[in-house]
Protein backbone atom coordinates (compact mmCIF):
# COMPACT_ATOMS: atom_id res chain seq x y z
CA UNK A 1 0.00 0.00 0.00
CA UNK A 2 2.92 2.35 0.65
CA UNK A 3 5.06 1.45 -2.36
CA UNK A 4 2.96 -0.21 -5.10
CA UNK A 5 1.24 2.81 -6.61
CA UNK A 6 1.54 5.34 -9.42
CA UNK A 7 1.82 8.48 -7.29
CA UNK A 8 4.26 11.25 -8.09
CA UNK A 9 5.38 14.24 -6.07
CA UNK A 10 4.70 17.61 -7.70
CA UNK A 11 5.55 20.72 -5.68
CA UNK A 12 5.67 18.59 -2.50
CA UNK A 13 2.15 17.33 -3.18
CA UNK A 14 1.25 13.79 -4.20
CA UNK A 15 -0.72 13.46 -7.42
CA UNK A 16 -1.90 10.46 -9.37
CA UNK A 17 -4.71 7.95 -9.48
CA UNK A 18 -7.37 8.89 -6.88
CA UNK A 19 -7.60 5.28 -5.68
CA UNK A 20 -3.83 5.05 -5.15
CA UNK A 21 -3.88 8.41 -3.39
CA UNK A 22 -6.60 7.33 -0.94
CA UNK A 23 -4.80 4.06 -0.33
CA UNK A 24 -1.50 5.77 0.43
CA UNK A 25 -3.09 8.39 2.67
CA UNK A 26 -4.65 5.58 4.69
CA UNK A 27 -1.17 4.21 5.53
CA UNK A 28 -0.04 7.63 6.87
CA UNK A 29 3.39 6.96 5.41
CA UNK A 30 5.52 9.66 3.78
CA UNK A 31 6.78 9.53 0.23
CA UNK A 32 9.74 11.20 -1.41
CA UNK A 33 10.62 11.09 -5.06
CA UNK A 34 14.07 11.60 -6.51
CA UNK A 35 15.79 11.78 -3.09
CA UNK A 36 19.49 10.93 -2.79
CA UNK A 37 20.53 9.46 0.54
CA UNK A 38 22.75 7.07 2.44
CA UNK A 39 22.11 3.61 3.74
CA UNK A 40 23.71 0.27 3.01
CA UNK A 41 27.11 -0.49 1.57
CA UNK A 42 26.46 0.64 -2.01
CA UNK A 43 28.50 3.22 -3.83
CA UNK A 44 27.19 6.64 -4.81
CA UNK A 45 26.13 5.60 -8.31
CA UNK A 46 24.10 2.71 -6.94
CA UNK A 47 22.52 4.91 -4.32
CA UNK A 48 21.41 7.41 -6.96
CA UNK A 49 19.80 4.69 -9.04
CA UNK A 50 18.42 2.74 -6.09
CA UNK A 51 16.50 5.51 -4.43
CA UNK A 52 14.37 7.37 -6.95
CA UNK A 53 11.47 6.94 -4.53
CA UNK A 54 11.47 6.39 -0.77
CA UNK A 55 8.61 5.44 1.51
CA UNK A 56 8.85 5.96 5.26
CA UNK A 57 6.41 4.90 7.97
CA UNK A 58 5.07 7.38 10.53
CA UNK A 59 7.34 7.93 13.52
CA UNK A 60 5.04 6.19 15.96
CA UNK A 61 5.26 3.03 13.82
CA UNK A 62 9.04 2.59 14.00
CA UNK A 63 8.86 -0.09 16.65
CA UNK A 64 7.09 -2.42 14.23
CA UNK A 65 10.31 -2.87 12.29
CA UNK A 66 12.79 -3.05 15.14
CA UNK A 67 12.65 -6.84 15.13
CA UNK A 68 13.90 -7.13 11.55
CA UNK A 69 17.54 -6.54 12.39
CA UNK A 70 17.15 -2.78 12.77
CA UNK A 71 18.44 -1.05 15.90
CA UNK A 72 15.79 0.73 17.99
CA UNK A 73 16.77 4.18 16.74
CA UNK A 74 17.31 3.25 13.09
CA UNK A 75 15.29 5.06 10.46
CA UNK A 76 13.29 2.57 8.44
CA UNK A 77 13.10 3.31 4.72
CA UNK A 78 11.79 1.35 1.75
CA UNK A 79 13.44 2.11 -1.56
CA UNK A 80 11.75 1.29 -4.84
CA UNK A 81 14.34 -0.40 -7.06
CA UNK A 82 12.04 -1.03 -10.00
CA UNK A 83 8.36 -0.64 -10.76
CA UNK A 84 6.05 -2.07 -13.38
CA UNK A 85 3.17 0.27 -14.11
CA UNK A 86 -0.44 -0.85 -14.21
CA UNK A 87 -1.33 -2.46 -17.55
CA UNK A 88 -5.01 -2.72 -18.36
CA UNK A 89 -4.58 -6.03 -20.19
CA UNK A 90 -2.82 -7.61 -17.18
CA UNK A 91 -4.93 -5.67 -14.66
CA UNK A 92 -2.11 -5.38 -12.15
CA UNK A 93 0.97 -3.40 -11.12
CA UNK A 94 4.09 -4.43 -9.21
CA UNK A 95 7.21 -3.04 -7.54
CA UNK A 96 10.55 -4.36 -6.33
CA UNK A 97 11.56 -2.79 -3.01
CA UNK A 98 14.40 -3.15 -0.55
CA UNK A 99 14.89 -1.95 2.97
CA UNK A 100 17.95 0.28 3.11
CA UNK A 101 20.78 -1.34 5.00
CA UNK A 102 19.67 -4.89 4.19
CA UNK A 103 20.51 -7.32 1.41
CA UNK A 104 17.05 -8.85 1.11
CA UNK A 105 14.26 -7.52 -1.08
CA UNK A 106 10.57 -7.94 -1.70
CA UNK A 107 8.12 -7.89 -4.57
CA UNK A 108 4.66 -6.42 -4.03
CA UNK A 109 1.84 -6.83 -6.54
CA UNK A 110 -1.67 -5.45 -6.48
CA UNK A 111 -4.41 -5.84 -9.04
CA UNK A 112 -7.72 -7.41 -9.90
CA UNK A 113 -8.57 -10.41 -7.69
CA UNK A 114 -9.34 -12.48 -10.80
CA UNK A 115 -5.73 -12.26 -11.99
CA UNK A 116 -4.27 -13.44 -8.68
CA UNK A 117 -4.98 -17.08 -9.58
CA UNK A 118 -2.53 -16.85 -12.48
CA UNK A 119 0.42 -15.42 -10.57
CA UNK A 120 0.11 -16.79 -7.01
CA UNK A 121 0.90 -20.21 -5.63
CA UNK A 122 -2.33 -22.22 -5.18
CA UNK A 123 -1.56 -23.19 -1.59
CA UNK A 124 -1.32 -19.52 -0.57
CA UNK A 125 -5.04 -18.92 -1.14
CA UNK A 126 -7.49 -19.39 1.72
CA UNK A 127 -10.11 -22.07 1.22
CA UNK A 128 -12.93 -19.50 1.20
CA UNK A 129 -11.24 -17.15 -1.30
CA UNK A 130 -14.11 -17.15 -3.79
CA UNK A 131 -16.74 -16.81 -1.06
CA UNK A 132 -14.94 -13.82 0.46
CA UNK A 133 -14.53 -12.14 -2.92
CA UNK A 134 -18.18 -12.71 -3.81
CA UNK A 135 -19.32 -11.42 -0.42
CA UNK A 136 -17.37 -8.16 -0.71
CA UNK A 137 -18.31 -7.49 -4.33
CA UNK A 138 -22.01 -8.21 -3.72
CA UNK A 139 -21.93 -5.47 -1.08
CA UNK A 140 -20.62 -3.01 -3.63
CA UNK A 141 -17.06 -2.82 -2.29
CA UNK A 142 -14.15 -2.34 -4.65
CA UNK A 143 -11.72 -5.20 -4.05
CA UNK A 144 -8.02 -5.24 -4.92
CA UNK A 145 -5.94 -8.37 -4.49
CA UNK A 146 -2.42 -8.20 -3.03
CA UNK A 147 0.50 -10.60 -3.35
CA UNK A 148 4.16 -10.61 -2.34
CA UNK A 149 7.42 -12.49 -2.77
CA UNK A 150 10.60 -12.33 -0.69
CA UNK A 151 14.19 -12.52 -1.91
CA UNK A 152 16.84 -13.33 0.69
CA UNK A 153 19.46 -11.56 -1.37
CA UNK A 154 18.65 -8.96 -3.98
CA UNK A 155 21.11 -6.51 -5.50
CA UNK A 156 20.28 -3.44 -7.50
CA UNK A 157 21.77 -4.98 -10.65
CA UNK A 158 19.71 -8.15 -10.29
CA UNK A 159 16.53 -6.14 -9.75
CA UNK A 160 17.11 -4.13 -12.93
CA UNK A 161 17.58 -7.31 -14.97
CA UNK A 162 14.38 -8.93 -13.74
CA UNK A 163 11.52 -9.04 -16.23
CA UNK A 164 7.88 -8.60 -15.39
CA UNK A 165 7.30 -12.32 -15.84
CA UNK A 166 10.06 -13.07 -13.32
CA UNK A 167 8.61 -10.64 -10.82
CA UNK A 168 4.94 -11.56 -11.17
CA UNK A 169 5.20 -15.32 -10.70
CA UNK A 170 5.18 -17.80 -7.79
CA UNK A 171 3.81 -15.13 -5.45
CA UNK A 172 2.21 -15.55 -2.05
CA UNK A 173 -1.34 -14.24 -1.83
CA UNK A 174 -1.45 -11.69 0.99
CA UNK A 175 -5.04 -10.48 1.14
CA UNK A 176 -7.55 -7.95 -0.11
CA UNK A 177 -7.64 -4.18 0.05
CA UNK A 178 -11.29 -3.17 0.39
CA UNK A 179 -12.57 0.20 -0.77
CA UNK A 180 -16.10 1.39 -0.17
CA UNK A 181 -17.71 2.81 -3.31
CA UNK A 182 -19.58 5.73 -1.83
CA UNK A 183 -22.03 7.33 -4.18
CA UNK A 184 -21.68 11.06 -4.57
CA UNK A 185 -24.76 12.95 -3.34
CA UNK A 186 -25.79 14.07 -6.81
CA UNK A 187 -25.42 10.75 -8.65
CA UNK A 188 -28.86 9.25 -8.05
CA UNK A 189 -30.72 12.50 -8.76
CA UNK A 190 -28.80 13.04 -12.01
CA UNK A 191 -29.51 9.51 -13.25
CA UNK A 192 -33.22 9.90 -12.49
CA UNK A 193 -33.24 13.23 -14.35
CA UNK A 194 -31.71 11.55 -17.39
CA UNK A 195 -34.20 8.67 -17.20
CA UNK A 196 -37.12 11.10 -17.00
CA UNK A 197 -35.80 12.71 -20.19
CA UNK A 198 -35.73 9.27 -21.88
CA UNK A 199 -31.92 9.29 -21.98
CA UNK A 200 -30.47 5.86 -21.29
CA UNK A 201 -27.42 5.58 -19.02
CA UNK A 202 -24.86 2.77 -19.01
CA UNK A 203 -22.03 2.02 -16.59
CA UNK A 204 -18.68 1.20 -18.21
CA UNK A 205 -15.99 0.40 -15.65
CA UNK A 206 -12.89 -1.62 -14.97
CA UNK A 207 -14.22 -2.84 -11.61
CA UNK A 208 -15.49 -6.29 -10.72
CA UNK A 209 -18.84 -7.05 -12.32
CA UNK A 210 -20.60 -7.80 -9.02
CA UNK A 211 -19.31 -4.55 -7.53
CA UNK A 212 -20.54 -2.66 -10.58
CA UNK A 213 -24.00 -4.27 -10.37
CA UNK A 214 -24.29 -3.42 -6.68
CA UNK A 215 -23.40 0.22 -7.30
CA UNK A 216 -25.72 0.38 -10.32
CA UNK A 217 -28.64 -0.84 -8.22
CA UNK A 218 -27.82 1.53 -5.40
CA UNK A 219 -27.91 4.57 -7.68
CA UNK A 220 -30.99 3.44 -9.60
CA UNK A 221 -29.24 2.64 -12.87
CA UNK A 222 -30.65 -0.90 -12.61
CA UNK A 223 -34.11 -1.61 -11.25
CA UNK A 224 -33.71 -3.27 -7.86
CA UNK A 225 -36.80 -5.41 -8.43
CA UNK A 226 -35.79 -6.62 -11.90
CA UNK A 227 -33.48 -9.45 -12.84
CA UNK A 228 -29.93 -8.72 -13.94
CA UNK A 229 -28.35 -11.42 -16.09
CA UNK A 230 -24.61 -12.07 -16.14
CA UNK A 231 -22.91 -14.27 -18.78
CA UNK A 232 -20.23 -16.84 -18.02
CA UNK A 233 -18.29 -19.18 -20.28
CA UNK A 234 -19.39 -22.80 -19.89
CA UNK A 235 -17.06 -23.97 -22.65
CA UNK A 236 -14.03 -22.20 -24.09
CA UNK A 237 -12.98 -18.60 -23.57
CA UNK A 238 -13.03 -15.22 -25.30
CA UNK A 239 -10.55 -16.43 -27.96
CA UNK A 240 -12.56 -19.52 -28.90
CA UNK A 241 -15.14 -18.94 -31.68
CA UNK A 242 -17.02 -22.07 -30.56
CA UNK A 243 -17.26 -21.02 -26.91
CA UNK A 244 -20.59 -21.37 -25.13
CA UNK A 245 -22.17 -18.72 -22.90
CA UNK A 246 -24.67 -19.14 -20.13
CA UNK A 247 -26.73 -16.14 -19.05
CA UNK A 248 -27.93 -16.47 -15.45
CA UNK A 249 -29.69 -14.07 -13.12
CA UNK A 250 -27.44 -13.09 -10.24
CA UNK A 251 -30.46 -13.10 -7.93
CA UNK A 252 -31.87 -16.50 -8.85
CA UNK A 253 -29.89 -18.93 -11.00
CA UNK A 254 -33.02 -20.73 -12.18
CA UNK A 255 -33.75 -17.82 -14.50
CA UNK A 256 -31.74 -17.81 -17.72
CA UNK A 257 -31.64 -16.16 -21.12
CA UNK A 258 -31.76 -17.82 -24.49
CA UNK A 259 -28.18 -17.61 -25.76
CA UNK A 260 -29.32 -16.88 -29.33
CA UNK A 261 -31.93 -14.19 -28.65
CA UNK A 262 -30.98 -13.00 -25.13
CA UNK A 263 -34.66 -13.23 -24.16
CA UNK A 264 -35.83 -14.71 -20.84
CA UNK A 265 -36.73 -18.40 -20.63
CA UNK A 266 -39.68 -18.70 -20.44
CA UNK A 267 -40.62 -15.39 -22.04
CA UNK A 268 -43.30 -13.58 -20.02
CA UNK A 269 -46.66 -12.93 -21.64
CA UNK A 270 -47.17 -9.21 -22.20
CA UNK A 271 -49.80 -7.35 -20.16
CA UNK A 272 -50.64 -10.40 -18.06
CA UNK A 273 -51.15 -8.93 -14.60
CA UNK A 274 -51.77 -12.35 -13.10
CA UNK A 275 -48.14 -13.38 -13.43
CA UNK A 276 -46.19 -13.80 -10.19
CA UNK A 277 -43.92 -10.96 -9.16
CA UNK A 278 -40.77 -12.87 -10.05
CA UNK A 279 -42.01 -13.33 -13.62
CA UNK A 280 -43.06 -9.69 -13.93
CA UNK A 281 -39.53 -8.68 -13.00
CA UNK A 282 -38.26 -10.36 -16.15
CA UNK A 283 -39.91 -7.75 -18.34
CA UNK A 284 -37.51 -5.01 -17.24
CA UNK A 285 -34.45 -7.22 -17.08
CA UNK A 286 -30.99 -5.88 -17.81
CA UNK A 287 -27.62 -7.30 -18.77
CA UNK A 288 -24.25 -6.97 -17.06
CA UNK A 289 -21.37 -7.93 -19.34
CA UNK A 290 -17.71 -8.42 -18.49
CA UNK A 291 -14.88 -7.42 -20.79
CA UNK A 292 -13.99 -10.94 -21.94
CA UNK A 293 -17.62 -11.72 -22.85
CA UNK A 294 -17.92 -8.38 -24.63
CA UNK A 295 -14.83 -9.25 -26.67
CA UNK A 296 -16.25 -12.66 -27.63
CA UNK A 297 -19.63 -11.20 -28.64
CA UNK A 298 -17.96 -8.53 -30.77
CA UNK A 299 -15.70 -11.06 -32.50
CA UNK A 300 -17.88 -14.14 -32.87
CA UNK A 301 -21.55 -13.59 -31.90
CA UNK A 302 -24.40 -12.96 -34.33
CA UNK A 303 -25.53 -9.40 -35.12
CA UNK A 304 -28.81 -10.13 -33.31
CA UNK A 305 -27.00 -10.99 -30.07
CA UNK A 306 -24.73 -7.96 -30.46
CA UNK A 307 -27.69 -5.61 -30.97
CA UNK A 308 -29.61 -7.09 -28.04
CA UNK A 309 -26.58 -6.74 -25.77
CA UNK A 310 -26.09 -3.09 -26.72
CA UNK A 311 -29.77 -2.23 -26.25
CA UNK A 312 -30.32 -4.14 -22.98
CA UNK A 313 -26.86 -3.92 -21.39
CA UNK A 314 -26.66 -1.61 -18.39
CA UNK A 315 -23.31 -2.58 -16.86
CA UNK A 316 -20.07 -3.28 -18.71
CA UNK A 317 -17.41 -4.32 -16.18
CA UNK A 318 -13.74 -5.28 -16.36
CA UNK A 319 -13.49 -3.27 -19.55
CA UNK A 320 -10.06 -2.35 -20.91
CA UNK A 321 -9.47 1.08 -22.50
CA UNK A 322 -9.74 -0.43 -25.99
CA UNK A 323 -12.98 -2.18 -25.08
CA UNK A 324 -14.45 1.05 -23.73
CA UNK A 325 -13.53 2.74 -26.98
CA UNK A 326 -15.09 -0.09 -28.98
CA UNK A 327 -18.28 -0.03 -26.88
CA UNK A 328 -18.79 3.63 -27.78
CA UNK A 329 -18.28 2.85 -31.47
CA UNK A 330 -20.71 -0.09 -31.35
CA UNK A 331 -23.38 2.08 -29.74
CA UNK A 332 -22.86 4.68 -32.43
CA UNK A 333 -23.17 1.98 -35.10
CA UNK A 334 -26.82 1.38 -34.07
CA UNK A 335 -27.56 5.11 -34.49
CA UNK A 336 -27.20 6.06 -30.84
CA UNK A 337 -25.90 9.52 -30.04
CA UNK A 338 -23.35 8.51 -27.44
CA UNK A 339 -21.81 10.63 -24.71
CA UNK A 340 -19.10 9.41 -22.36
CA UNK A 341 -18.16 10.74 -18.94
CA UNK A 342 -14.87 9.55 -17.41
CA UNK A 343 -12.14 10.57 -15.02
CA UNK A 344 -9.09 8.43 -15.78
CA UNK A 345 -6.41 7.68 -18.33
CA UNK A 346 -8.25 4.47 -19.25
CA UNK A 347 -11.17 6.56 -20.51
CA UNK A 348 -9.23 8.66 -23.03
CA UNK A 349 -10.08 6.53 -26.06
CA UNK A 350 -13.79 6.41 -25.23
CA UNK A 351 -13.88 10.15 -24.50
CA UNK A 352 -12.34 10.88 -27.88
CA UNK A 353 -14.66 8.51 -29.77
CA UNK A 354 -17.89 9.68 -28.13
CA UNK A 355 -20.14 12.28 -29.72
CA UNK A 356 -19.82 14.22 -26.46
CA UNK A 357 -16.89 13.51 -24.14
CA UNK A 358 -16.85 14.97 -20.63
CA UNK A 359 -13.77 14.62 -18.44
CA UNK A 360 -14.14 14.72 -14.67
CA UNK A 361 -10.40 15.04 -14.23
CA UNK A 362 -7.83 17.69 -15.01
CA UNK A 363 -5.24 14.99 -15.74
CA UNK A 364 -4.87 12.78 -18.84
CA UNK A 365 -8.58 12.44 -19.63
CA UNK A 366 -9.02 16.19 -20.03
CA UNK A 367 -6.72 16.17 -23.06
CA UNK A 368 -8.98 13.82 -25.05
CA UNK A 369 -12.35 15.20 -23.95
CA UNK A 370 -14.01 18.23 -25.57
CA UNK A 371 -15.43 19.21 -22.16
CA UNK A 372 -13.77 19.25 -18.74
CA UNK A 373 -15.90 19.71 -15.64
CA UNK A 374 -14.71 21.81 -12.73
CA UNK A 375 -17.08 19.87 -10.48
CA UNK A 376 -15.94 16.26 -10.34
CA UNK A 377 -19.31 14.51 -10.43
CA UNK A 378 -21.86 13.73 -13.10
CA UNK A 379 -24.13 16.72 -12.48
CA UNK A 380 -22.36 18.31 -15.44
CA UNK A 381 -23.91 15.78 -17.85
CA UNK A 382 -27.48 17.20 -17.85
CA UNK A 383 -25.99 20.69 -17.99
CA UNK A 384 -24.04 19.86 -21.15
CA UNK A 385 -27.15 18.29 -22.72
CA UNK A 386 -29.27 21.33 -21.86
CA UNK A 387 -26.68 23.74 -23.21
CA UNK A 388 -26.18 21.64 -26.34
CA UNK A 389 -29.88 21.44 -27.11
CA UNK A 390 -30.33 25.16 -26.50
CA UNK A 391 -27.37 25.94 -28.76
CA UNK A 392 -28.80 23.72 -31.51
CA UNK A 393 -32.23 25.33 -31.31
CA UNK A 394 -30.65 28.80 -31.27
CA UNK A 395 -28.53 28.04 -34.35
CA UNK A 396 -31.55 26.83 -36.28
CA UNK A 397 -33.60 29.87 -35.18
CA UNK A 398 -30.89 32.28 -36.34
CA UNK A 399 -30.56 30.40 -39.63
CA UNK A 400 -34.30 30.59 -40.27
CA UNK A 401 -34.41 34.28 -39.33
CA UNK A 402 -31.58 35.24 -41.66
CA UNK A 403 -33.15 33.16 -44.44
CA UNK A 404 -36.51 34.85 -43.94
CA UNK A 405 -34.85 38.27 -43.78
CA UNK A 406 -33.24 37.67 -47.18
CA UNK A 407 -36.54 36.47 -48.64
CA UNK A 408 -38.44 39.52 -47.32
CA UNK A 409 -35.91 41.98 -48.69
CA UNK A 410 -35.72 40.14 -52.01
CA UNK A 411 -39.52 40.36 -52.30
CA UNK A 412 -39.53 44.11 -51.56
CA UNK A 413 -36.83 44.85 -54.11
CA UNK A 414 -38.50 42.63 -56.74
CA UNK A 415 -41.83 44.47 -56.45
CA UNK A 416 -40.10 47.84 -56.63
CA UNK A 417 -38.07 46.84 -59.67
CA UNK A 418 -41.39 46.33 -61.48
CA UNK A 419 -41.96 50.09 -61.08
CA UNK A 420 -38.36 51.03 -61.88
CA UNK A 421 -37.86 51.84 -58.20
CA UNK A 422 -35.80 50.50 -55.29
CA UNK A 423 -35.13 50.95 -51.58
CA UNK A 424 -32.98 53.92 -50.67
CA UNK A 425 -29.59 53.76 -48.96
CA UNK A 426 -31.01 55.02 -45.66
CA UNK A 427 -33.74 52.39 -45.81
CA UNK A 428 -31.18 49.62 -46.35
CA UNK A 429 -29.10 50.93 -43.43
CA UNK A 430 -32.13 51.18 -41.16
CA UNK A 431 -33.20 47.60 -41.94
CA UNK A 432 -29.71 46.11 -41.50
CA UNK A 433 -28.39 48.11 -38.53
CA UNK A 434 -31.50 49.10 -36.58
CA UNK A 435 -33.61 45.96 -37.06
CA UNK A 436 -31.79 42.84 -38.28
CA UNK A 437 -28.49 43.18 -36.39
CA UNK A 438 -29.85 43.68 -32.83
CA UNK A 439 -32.67 41.18 -33.32
CA UNK A 440 -30.30 38.47 -34.61
CA UNK A 441 -27.78 39.13 -31.81
CA UNK A 442 -30.20 39.23 -28.89
CA UNK A 443 -32.19 36.29 -30.23
CA UNK A 444 -29.30 34.03 -29.19
CA UNK A 445 -29.07 35.38 -25.64
CA UNK A 446 -31.72 33.08 -24.18
CA UNK A 447 -30.28 30.43 -21.88
CA UNK A 448 -31.23 26.74 -21.67
CA UNK A 449 -34.45 25.67 -20.00
CA UNK A 450 -33.70 24.26 -16.50
CA UNK A 451 -35.53 20.96 -17.13
CA UNK A 452 -34.60 18.31 -19.66
CA UNK A 453 -37.42 17.45 -22.05
CA UNK A 454 -38.16 13.99 -23.41
CA UNK A 455 -38.62 15.51 -26.85
CA UNK A 456 -35.34 16.09 -28.63
CA UNK A 457 -34.79 19.00 -31.02
CA UNK A 458 -34.33 18.14 -34.66
CA UNK A 459 -30.72 17.96 -35.79
CA UNK A 460 -31.41 17.95 -39.53
CA UNK A 461 -31.33 21.40 -41.04
CA UNK A 462 -32.74 20.30 -44.39
CA UNK A 463 -35.79 18.49 -43.06
CA UNK A 464 -39.54 18.79 -43.46
CA UNK A 465 -39.86 19.99 -39.88
CA UNK A 466 -37.57 22.94 -40.60
CA UNK A 467 -38.34 23.78 -44.23
CA UNK A 468 -42.15 23.49 -44.18
CA UNK A 469 -42.83 26.27 -41.63
CA UNK A 470 -40.03 28.37 -43.12
CA UNK A 471 -41.53 28.19 -46.62
CA UNK A 472 -44.97 28.89 -45.16
CA UNK A 473 -43.70 32.03 -43.44
CA UNK A 474 -42.04 33.13 -46.68
CA UNK A 475 -45.34 32.71 -48.52
CA UNK A 476 -47.19 34.77 -45.90
CA UNK A 477 -44.60 37.57 -46.11
CA UNK A 478 -44.77 37.63 -49.91
CA UNK A 479 -48.56 37.69 -49.76
CA UNK A 480 -48.63 40.61 -47.30
CA UNK A 481 -46.26 42.66 -49.44
CA UNK A 482 -48.28 41.86 -52.55
CA UNK A 483 -51.46 43.05 -50.79
CA UNK A 484 -49.72 46.28 -49.71
CA UNK A 485 -48.31 46.84 -53.20
CA UNK A 486 -51.71 46.37 -54.89
CA UNK A 487 -53.66 48.26 -52.21
CA UNK A 488 -51.53 51.39 -52.46
CA UNK A 489 -52.01 51.50 -56.23
CA UNK A 490 -55.80 51.50 -55.79
CA UNK A 491 -55.86 54.55 -53.53
CA UNK A 492 -57.36 57.74 -55.04
CA UNK A 493 -54.30 59.77 -54.09
CA UNK A 494 -51.88 57.35 -55.74
CA UNK A 495 -49.61 58.85 -58.39
CA UNK A 496 -47.61 56.50 -60.62
CA UNK A 497 -43.87 56.94 -60.15
CA UNK A 498 -42.07 59.02 -62.72
CA UNK A 499 -39.68 56.81 -64.64
CA UNK A 500 -36.34 58.49 -65.20
CA UNK A 501 -35.03 57.78 -68.71
CA UNK A 502 -31.60 57.46 -67.11
CA UNK A 503 -30.39 54.73 -64.79
CA UNK A 504 -31.36 56.44 -61.53
CA UNK A 505 -34.26 54.62 -59.75
CA UNK A 506 -37.23 56.62 -58.52
CA UNK A 507 -37.08 56.13 -54.76
CA UNK A 508 -39.54 58.75 -53.52
CA UNK A 509 -42.91 57.15 -54.31
CA UNK A 510 -45.89 55.61 -52.51
CA UNK A 511 -45.05 52.03 -53.47
CA UNK A 512 -41.60 52.36 -51.89
CA UNK A 513 -43.00 53.69 -48.63
CA UNK A 514 -45.72 51.04 -48.41
CA UNK A 515 -43.37 48.12 -49.02
CA UNK A 516 -40.66 49.51 -46.74
CA UNK A 517 -43.02 49.91 -43.77
CA UNK A 518 -44.67 46.55 -44.41
CA UNK A 519 -41.30 44.79 -44.53
CA UNK A 520 -40.21 46.47 -41.27
CA UNK A 521 -43.19 44.94 -39.47
CA UNK A 522 -42.38 41.58 -41.07
CA UNK A 523 -38.78 41.69 -39.81
CA UNK A 524 -39.99 42.39 -36.26
CA UNK A 525 -42.75 39.77 -36.26
CA UNK A 526 -40.40 37.18 -37.79
CA UNK A 527 -38.00 37.69 -34.88
CA UNK A 528 -40.80 37.05 -32.38
CA UNK A 529 -42.14 33.99 -34.21
CA UNK A 530 -38.77 32.32 -34.85
CA UNK A 531 -37.27 32.97 -31.42
CA UNK A 532 -37.88 29.54 -29.86
CA UNK A 533 -38.46 29.18 -26.11
CA UNK A 534 -39.65 26.13 -24.18
CA UNK A 535 -38.94 23.24 -23.94
CA UNK A 536 -35.24 23.70 -24.75
CA UNK A 537 -34.69 27.43 -24.10
CA UNK A 538 -35.96 29.92 -21.58
CA UNK A 539 -39.20 31.69 -22.54
CA UNK A 540 -38.85 34.70 -24.82
CA UNK A 541 -40.25 36.97 -22.09
CA UNK A 542 -37.17 36.25 -19.92
CA UNK A 543 -34.78 37.41 -22.62
CA UNK A 544 -34.83 41.06 -21.55
CA UNK A 545 -32.42 42.47 -24.18
CA UNK A 546 -34.46 40.84 -26.94
CA UNK A 547 -37.75 42.09 -25.53
CA UNK A 548 -36.36 45.63 -25.22
CA UNK A 549 -35.15 45.48 -28.82
CA UNK A 550 -38.58 44.35 -30.01
CA UNK A 551 -40.38 47.15 -28.14
CA UNK A 552 -38.02 49.85 -29.41
CA UNK A 553 -38.11 48.55 -33.01
CA UNK A 554 -41.91 48.34 -32.98
CA UNK A 555 -42.23 51.83 -31.48
CA UNK A 556 -39.92 53.38 -34.09
CA UNK A 557 -41.71 51.63 -36.95
CA UNK A 558 -45.14 52.73 -35.68
CA UNK A 559 -43.84 56.27 -35.34
CA UNK A 560 -42.72 56.21 -38.99
CA UNK A 561 -46.20 55.00 -39.99
CA UNK A 562 -48.28 57.40 -37.91
CA UNK A 563 -46.41 60.69 -37.86
CA UNK A 564 -42.77 60.87 -38.81
CA UNK A 565 -40.87 64.14 -38.67
CA UNK A 566 -39.89 65.90 -41.86
CA UNK A 567 -36.39 64.44 -41.79
CA UNK A 568 -37.82 60.93 -41.99
CA UNK A 569 -40.38 61.98 -44.58
CA UNK A 570 -37.63 63.24 -46.85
Amino acid sequence: MATCHSLRSVDSELVGDPLDLKMFEFTKWSYEEGTQGGGGSMNDAEQGSLRPSIARPPRNAKSIFEGNGNPPDASFELGVLKSFEFVSQLRRASVIVRTFGQQSGDVYVKGAPECMRDICRPESFPSNYDELLSSYTHKGYRVIGCAAKHFKKLSWVKAQKMTRRDVESALEFVGFIIFENKLKPTTTAVLHELMDANISSVMCTGDNILTAISVARECGLIDKTAHCFVPTFTDGDSRDPNAQLRWESIDDHQYELNERTLLPIPAPAENNLCLPNDMKSLRNYSLAVSGDVFRWIVDFASPQVMHRMLVTGKVFARMSPDEKHELVEKLQSIDYCCGFCGDGANDCGALKAADVGISLSEAEASVAAPFTSRVFDIRCVPEVIREGRAALVTSFACFKYMTLYSAIQFTSVSFLYASASNLGDFQFLFIDLALILPIAVFMSWAGPYPELCRKRPTADLVSRKILTPLLGQMAICVLMQAIAFIAVRQQPWFQPPIIDPGDEPNIENSENTALFLTSCFEYILAGVVLNAGKPHRLPVAKNWPFMATMVIALAVTLYMVLGPVNVLRE
